[in-house]
């Protein structure tokens, strides 16, 4: 009965969660952490106690290292970019760019203070100039260069090539990639070129989601195919392990849930 009534009520329940929502508050407030309005309590917590994407944020303390030059595609709010700036120390940098205007924002907000952080309102992709940018509505991580049914708001944004950039800002060197953009890694991909040519031990961590990439008309295995041309291995972070990725793992991630999975492409295995 004592089960039922705690674990089955929907009184207890509701003050779990406001007790939980109120701790998520307290602990980002303490923490200087700022979140969009529609972030639920749970979401909250996994970023302030370090649990978001956890197999990734593993993966990413074991290859960044004092000194290193990352750069974060995708920023979102600042999740990542805290945590390289903490890796790469007073000696290292982080290049953070974020396109969509109320994520850049929280991202300048969240990353105040870090004198190795520079972030950019600008999306990274094939071509510099402006560019249609498709927003979705109870989610902030989700919009993207490409349009869907659950993406109805257009907006125009500022957009470059990552070639371009880094030249502007005089960055000779880059350690580390993580990009995350809803489908449009390969066109960030085909902007980078130069960047890939003159960093040979360059590590990219990215999401792979085969929804995303088919929305956006490219053909899974092909980006897979064009990382293998460039001499790359492909490996996704899975259960605390790296995996090769086959045309079976494309239909595995496609089966899953979320229709992504989070790969490791660098040269050296």
């Amino acid at each position: 009965n004592l089960y039922k009534f705690f674990f089955r009520s929907q009184r207890f329940n509701r003050i779990v969660k406001s007790f939980l929502s109120r701790f998520a508050n307290f602990l980002a407030k303490m923490k200087g952490f700022d979140f969009p309005p529609k972030f639920q309590w749970d979401w909250k917590l996994e970023m302030l106690l370090g649990k978001y994407e956890k197999e990734t944020t593993k993966e990413f303390k074991k290859i960044i290292k004092p000194g290193m030059t990352v750069v974060d595609i995708g920023g979102h709010i600042g999740y990542f970019t805290i945590l390289f700036s903490k890796l790469v120390g007073k000696r290292g940098r982080v290049l953070a760019f974020e396109a969509d205007a109320e994520n850049y924002q929280l991202l300048k907000k969240n990353t105040t203070g870090r004198k190795n952080v520079n972030i950019y309102n600008v999306a990274v992709s094939d071509k510099s100039g402006e560019m249609n940018f498709f927003k979705t509505i109870n989610k902030t991580g989700s919009h993207s260069l490409f349009p869907s049914d659950f993406r109805p708001i257009s907006i125009t944004v500022k957009a470059d090539t990552l070639d371009h950039l880094l030249e502007e800002l005089a960055v000779p060197k880059v350690d580390v990639i993580k990009m995350d953009i809803e489908g449009g890694e390969p066109l960030a991909l085909q902007g980078m070129a130069k960047i890939l040519e003159q960093n040979p031990d360059i590590v990219i961590i990215m999401e792979f989601s085969v929804m995303n990439l088919k929305v956006a008309g490219y053909d899974p295995l092909q980006i897979l195919q064009s990382l293998s041309d460039k001499g790359f291995a492909v490996r996704a972070i899975e259960d605390n392990k790296l995996l090769a990725v086959t045309r079976e793992t494309i239909a595995w991630v496609e089966a899953k849930n979320n229709s992504y999975v989070n790969i490791l492409v660098s040269r050296k295995v």
